[in-house]
Formats: structure tokens, C-alpha cells, sequence
């Protein structure tokens, strides 16, 4: 079997190619001669340590030229990849020459429909149907496009994959669709020798970070609730807990309201929180764990995810959670986890008031080991699943 995994989305890079490494882990903890064949296919501007990193554990990567910034509205999935391909193969093939010529047998995710039909089958990939569950964070023109392009996912691929028993509900919830063509594949995060050879407190000081805090990686888009977060970091301030700090890392945009990420600035001015809010915009994934691991904790504030990455991250680190009550949440079950109402700053507040003074700074060596040992027969689970869907629909019946 020859695997065909790929990316598209310059906007969507960082989560879409730790959703693949997550993948190609996964299904190297299969034995031998159950591993298929994976070959790559990813925009070139990425050159990051993670590709290098798995050169040696896939039969090719293949990138192909992007030069749109985000989606293109004007062109469709097999006409963006046909024209950035031209470059790279010499030739004008069409996307099924494409396919054949790297001779693939099954492609994921695809999250829009090619204009002509394939003569191999391809798996849709649904994340998350967050624009029914919170409509009023996009507008009418995005819901209506996501509603089209699902649709039409749910019609024509292969088989589709969602990543929660959550969003499988929701699927069946919002959109008519065949039982048996849905499978959830839940992603877990697998850690790298890298991440314990790297001295956390070298990233601390480079960052003039205050030596215990929270940390909430997350983008500052409105349905991650930053907002609460911070009242919440408020209201422990005036409660007279004046060390608490909070650590953020993310991109400061959210493209469905540009004007909300200057809000969470002007908040942090206003309240005079400089002290006690850290934002360090979008950094690199090794510095981002080791700012996990140092951290005394993980907040989680999302009033909506479809399956969360910072939880599992949490979960491989063995790091203590704050996380909203949220249906996600819940399904992934981590150990060492408080639950609050993403609603209300004050159920937050009230978890923090009473345990900050006990947390402790990371990173606790036992602890990760512990928690790095428990990882591997997780990783083996979540390979078996994937092989499964691939089966299912490559070995139908």
C-alpha cells in the first residue's frame, strides 16, 4: 500500500503538518511488513525541522511551489496542486498522471473535492463543524462555503474521517450522511528525544519569563477565550495573588475578527496586567515545549475545539490542565485535569485561588518519564486505527 499524505494551507501549516508527522509516528510502531508506503506532498515554502525530521521515515517528500498566501477562492484543489506540481515534475500532468506517476494508492486528508473524478480513493477529512456550533464567530459567506464543501465531501469521497466522537454526532447532527462511511480517528502526539535534551530555563531567560506561570498556547482567534482568561488573571490580581503569571504563544489575528486581537492588547494596557501577561506571539516548536515544560501548568479556555493538540501535548508532558467544560475536553479524558465553566472568569479565578500557591515550575523529570513511557502503547493504538480505515476502504467488505 502507497500512502499519499498532504498539506496545502500556508495559513493552516503548523497544525496540518504535526497532524501528518502525528500520522506517519503512529503507523511506524506497526510491524514491518504492516507499514505502508508514505510519500509526502507539501508546499515548499516549509522547510522546517519537522520535514527534515522525517525524511528518514517516508519514501519521498515532495514539495511543490504555493505562492498564495491561505486558500485560493478562485481555484479549486487539484488545479492549485496541478500548477504548483508543473514546476517540479517538468511536465503538465493532469492530477490523476500525477497519482499515477507516484504511483499512490490511497490519498488523506482531502478537505476539498477535485474537479474530476480519481480513479484511486481518497479519504475526506472534517476537523470540526465549529462554524454550526458557534455561527455567530464567521459569516454568512464562510458558512455557507463550509456547508458546500462538506457536503460534497460527504457525497463524493471515498470514506471521511472526523477526529471526535463530538464531531461524529455533530455530522450526523447537521448533515445527511451513510453510517458505515465515517470513521474517528483520534490524533495523539508522540515526543521527540529533543524535547528532554533541550534546557528549558535557557528559553526561559531568553524570553525575560517570570520563573512560574501558566501557559495557554493558542491563537487569539474569539473562540479560544482569551478574554475570560484574562479576567480571570484580573481578578486574581486584585484577590492579592500578585505573582500570577500567564505565558501565551500564537499568531495575534483572528481573520474573522481582525479587530479582536488589538481588544486583547488594549485589555492587558487597560488593566495594567504587562506584569502578569506574557505574549510572545508565534514561536518555534521546540521553543514552545520547552515553554510547556517549564510551565507550573496548561490552560485550556476554548469554548470550542475538535480535537484538542494542547491536551495531548499536556498528557505527554505529564503537565497539570485547566480546562473548559467542553464536550472534547471530556472525550479526551487526561489525567491531572480541573474542569470550569469557559463562561464565567470567576470558576476559573476560584481553581487558580486555591491552587496556585501549591503549583510548582516545570519541568518535573519523573513525571515526563512516566508520562513518555504511557505515550508509546497509545501511539501503537492510534496506528492500528488509522491501518483500519486505510483497510476498510482500500479491502472493502
Amino acid at each position: 500500500m502507497k500512502l499519499g499524505l498532504h498539506t496545502m494551507y500556508s495559513d493552516q501549516w503548523i497544525a496540518g503538518l504535526l497532524y501528518l508527522e502525528n500520522i506517519i509516528q503512529n503507523l511506524r510502531t506497526l510491524p514491518e511488513s504492516l507499514q505502508p508506503q508514505i510519500e509526502l506532498f507539501l508546499p515548499r515554502h516549509i522547510r522546517s525541522s519537522h520535514v527534515m525530521a522525517l525524511k528518514n521515515c517516508v519514501q519521498a517528500i515532495n514539495f511543490f511551489d504555493h505562492p498564495e498566501y491561505g486558500r485560493s477562492k478562485t481555484l479549486s484543489f487539484p488545479q492549485r496542486f496541478l500548477r504548483n506540481f508543473d514546476r517540479v515534475i517538468g511536465e503538465r500532468l493532469s492530477f490523476e498522471s500525477t497519482l499515477k506517476k507516484r504511483r499512490i494508492d490511497i490519498i488523506y486528508p482531502v478537505q476539498e473535492v477535485p474537479s474530476a473524478p480519481l480513479s484511486i480513493p481518497w479519504i475526506g477529512w472534517i476537523p470540526d463543524f465549529q462554524h454550526r456550533r458557534l455561527p455567530e464567530y464567521f459569516n454568512l459567506e464562510d458558512r455557507t462555503e463550509r456547508d458546500t464543501r462538506f457536503k460534497a465531501l460527504i457525497e463524493q469521497s471515498s470514506h471521511l474521517v472526523v477526529s471526535s466522537e463530538d464531531a461524529r454526532k455533530d455530522l450526523f447532527d447537521f448533515y445527511d450522511c451513510p453510517l458505515a462511511k465515517v470513521s474517528v480517528y483520534h490524533f495523539c502526539v508522540t515526543p521527540e528525544r529533543s524535547w528532554f535534551s533541550e534546557k528549558t530555563k535557557a528559553t526561559s531567560v531568553h524570553f525575560q519569563l517570570p520563573q512560574k506561570y501558566l501557559y495557554f498556547p493558542g491563537q487569539f482567534w474569539r473562540h479560544k477565550n482569551h478574554l475570560n482568561l484574562f479576567k480571570a488573571i484580573l481578578s486574581l490580581k486584585k484577590n492579592g495573588i500578585s505573582d500570577i503569571a500567564l505565558v501565551l504563544t500564537g499568531k495575534d489575528h483572528d481573520y474573522r475578527s481582525p479587530e479582536y486581537g488589538q481588544k486583547l492588547k488594549d485589555f492587558i494596557k487597560d488593566h495594567h496586567l504587562e506584569s502578569n501577561i506574557y505574549p510572545l506571539g508565534l514561536l518555534s516548536r521546540k521553543e514552545q515545549i520547552q515553554i510547556m515544560r517549564a510551565a507550573a501548568a496548561v490552560v485550556q479556555p476554548s469554548y470550542f475545539e475538535g480535537w484538542s493538540m494542547l491536551v495531548e501535548e499536556s498528557r505527554t508532558l505529564g503537565k497539570r490542565l485547566y480546562l473548559s467544560d467542553i464536550p472534547v475536553h471530556r472525550e479526551q479524558k487526561p489525567p491531572r485535569s480541573t474542569y470550569f465553566d469557559p463562561h464565567d472568569p470567576d470558576a476559573l479565578a476560584a481553581c487558580l485561588l486555591r491552587d496556585w500557591p501549591t503549583l510548582t515550575p516545570g519541568p518535573d523529570q519523573e513525571i515526563e518519564k512516566e508520562c513518555t513511557a504511557l505515550s508509546h502503547p497509545i501511539s501503537v493504538k492510534r496506528g492500528r486505527e488509522f491501518l483500519a480505515i486505510l483497510n476498510k476502504v482500500l479491502q472493502p467488505g
